[in-house]
């Protein structure tokens, strides 16, 4: 997809995941596994300006995007662009840069109207594995989204709402940690 997309997340416990997976069993809805593998600079440059360069795998096929997120953290505009293998290095803007790991995804997604979808994900990267779940919608639909996303914050007793860090920059997060925690030769 090409455009703006809205999106409003919550970070889980595999317990709350896995009750919410239960939950919603009987709606119809699929699951996908994919894997994105993110490009910067060697100074992460992008990062820096809120620039995601991500080339995804999904269901055997390719397809390279830049997410710029919007400020706020509930958007982003995004482009694609054609490529046909996952390179080490590739140029942006001009710019070298080179592939930092891959994030994989096990989606979880349910179609609540032809406008919104509910994602549930497990994610695995850098020797970490996390769990989300994300409403996709129109800027028209935010305030629909976020009563839904309440009444699952009680049903399932998650903590306080907040916007959890994008799946890139919790990548880029952990990648500084372990980067971090190499001994110097």
């Amino acid at each position: 997809m090409n455009g703006q997309e809205y999106e409003m997340k919550m970070r889980m416990q595999r317990e709350q995941y896995e009750a919410l997976l239960r939950l919603l069993s009987q709606l119809p809805g699929k699951t996908e596994l994919q894997n994105n593998y993110y490009y910067d600079t060697y100074g992460q440059y992008y990062r820096k300006q809120n620039v995601t360069l991500r080339v995804r795998e999904k269901n055997g096929r390719l397809k390279g995007t830049v997410k710029r997120h919007l400020p706020g953290g509930y958007g982003s505009r995004e482009e694609d662009f054609f490529v046909d293998s996952v390179p080490s290095m590739m140029l942006f803007e001009g710019t070298p840069v080179s592939l930092k790991g891959c994030l994989q995804t096990k989606r979880t997604t349910i179609v609540l109207s032809e406008a919104m979808l509910l994602m549930l994900d497990e994610n695995v990267y850098l020797h970490a594995r996390d769990y989300e779940l994300e409403l996709e919608c129109p800027q028209s639909l935010l305030p629909q989204a976020s009563g839904i996303l309440l009444l699952l914050q009680k049903l399932l007793r998650l903590d306080r709402m907040q916007m959890p860090l994008s799946k890139s920059e919790r990548f880029f997060r952990r990648l500084d940690a372990l980067n971090q925690a190499k001994p110097m030769l």
